[in-house]
């Protein structure tokens, strides 16, 4: 299997078909045109898409790693300063005119997945990466699971201050690590030594403060120049502490370190471990579990394949996520089910292609899901109607189906029901696998139904006369 993996810079966009053994093939890039509208950007991706891909038949999905503020859940850019996008609907306008399943995190999240899909940590459970350029990035991934926060709106392992009352930061804060650690902020420790240390030697170097070429400095570093040295020096300080309290929140297995300051390499890389071992990775003694710090796999394509990763992670993740909980155990998966009611207390029922039963609407966790956000997913999906008022009525267990999977068993079966009183949008089938859905007035003798899904109207009966 296979899938399209995107990659949204700040100035092109590049995307490929990669497997599932991360191969990466038939890469384009398109140029990002800043004087058109984000709409007309995307819909240029996807007359690309269109016309390099004449049949989508194999794929399992696109995936898309963008810079900025991601609502992963609704696939919405809420927010990119590089790219200057504000509230683009990213999945809709590309799921509007290519029928696959369409994931997208922040660009961080994407070489994170690249590297525990594919890379340097695909075994590793619990890894921290960031990417340091223009700013810092950061994808966190715990316990075989991406770490998103609200709305894939968390983990910005960046803007933790270090220095109180420091310099700037672009979100508004001072003393965040990424105005200290980020190419910008090795730039401002360059600066602050010209301007207020007087080191006069680099000042000679640089010219102008405003002009300050981070290879250059790092090969002055190599040279052992002394007032580059002195800023290096301030520069591993502040990068160690970030390192440590990402040590101590986290204790993962890995850090891994991208984006262009990465590529100064052991520079880079080899006083950052002293630093780490020096204070035994942030807490404890001796004894405590060491880190490992290396510097990432992937470089240029690393957002193309993390994309294609995040597909696969979706696809697999809600049973990875619980095999670390019940080891090599066949897994028993929590699905999601919602009953809607309308105005008249109608009741929505799917009829099923498979055996013609009349059924519930829900389905599977996606990774990274809590029951209630699969339940709200997958009304929005089957039926167009968003949640407002979502309530658990009850849990239920009723027989279980076994199904076989590459990466072990599952045992499925719908066990927690919502009851959905208040919504909005406009009801309409979506593409799903169910041959119709429709109202159905709650006191309808059902024949077609399971004996759980009677249960389950009985229970809603009682509900409805209190």
């Amino acid at each position: 299997m296979k899938a399209i993996g995107i990659d949204i810079g700040g100035s092109s966009i590049k995307w490929g078909i990669v497997d599932e053994d991360g191969k990466l093939t038939n890469k384009c890039v398109i140029k990002i045109d800043h004087n058109k509208s984000q709409e007309n950007i995307i819909n240029e991706l996807n007359d690309s898409l269109l016309l390099n891909i004449k049949d989508f038949n194999g794929f399992e999905g696109i995936g898309i790693g963008c810079a900025g503020s991601i609502d992963s859940t609704n696939g919405i850019v809420v927010y990119s300063n590089n790219l200057k996008w504000k509230n683009l609907k990213l999945k809709e306008i590309i799921g509007n005119r290519i029928k696959l399943p369409i994931h997208i995190s922040n660009d961080a999240n994407c070489a994170l997945l690249a590297e525990t899909t594919f890379g340097i940590a695909k075994r590793n459970p619990n890894v921290i990466f960031l990417t340091i350029g223009t700013g810092i990035g950061s994808g966190i991934y715990l316990n075989d699971q991406l770490y998103e926060g609200v709305k894939g709106m968390g983990a910005e392992l960046g803007h933790m201050v270090i220095e109180t009352n420091g310099f700037n930061c672009t979100c508004g804060r001072k003393g965040c690590l990424e105005s200290y650690v980020s190419s910008v902020g090795l730039t401002n420790l360059i600066r602050d030594g010209i301007k207020n240390k007087g080191y006069k030697n680099l000042e000679k170097i640089f010219g102008s403060t405003n002009d300050i070429d981070i290879e250059v400095f790092f090969d002055l570093v190599k040279k052992n120049n002394e007032e580059a040295l002195k800023i290096y020096k301030e520069y591993i300080y502040y990068f160690g502490e970030g390192l440590l309290n990402i040590c101590t929140i986290f204790k993962p297995n890995t850090i891994i370190l991208g984006g262009g300051i990465s590529k100064a390499g052991n520079v880079l890389l080899n006083p950052l471990k002293e630093y780490l071992q020096k204070y035994h990775y942030g807490f404890g003694n001796e004894d405590t579990p060491k880190v490992d710090l290396l510097i990432s796999k992937y470089t240029a394509d690393a957002g193309i394949i993390g994309g294609a990763a995040l597909v696969f992670k979706k696809r697999d993740g809600y049973v990875s996520t619980l095999r670390s909980k019940v080891g090599n155990m066949p897994l028993v998966i929590a699905n999601s089910a919602v009953v809607v009611l309308n105005k008249e207390n109608e009741i929505l029922l799917e009829k099923r292609e498979d055996d013609g039963y009349l059924d519930i609407p829900g389905g599977s966790i996606e990774f990274g899901e809590s029951i209630e956000d699969a339940a709200k997913r997958e009304l929005f999906e089957e039926t167009g109607l968003i949640a407002l008022d979502m309530k658990l009525l009850k849990t239920y267990s009723g027989k279980l189906t076994y199904h076989l999977y590459p990466n072990g068993n599952e045992i499925s079966g719908i066990d927690s029901i919502f009851i959905v009183r208040k919504y909005k949008g406009d009801f309409k089938l979506q593409e799903c696998e169910v041959s119709g859905l429709d109202w159905y007035d709650i006191n309808t003798e059902f024949t077609l139904m399971t004996p759980r899904n009677h249960q389950i109207i009985l229970d809603l009966k009682k509900i409805l006369k209190k």
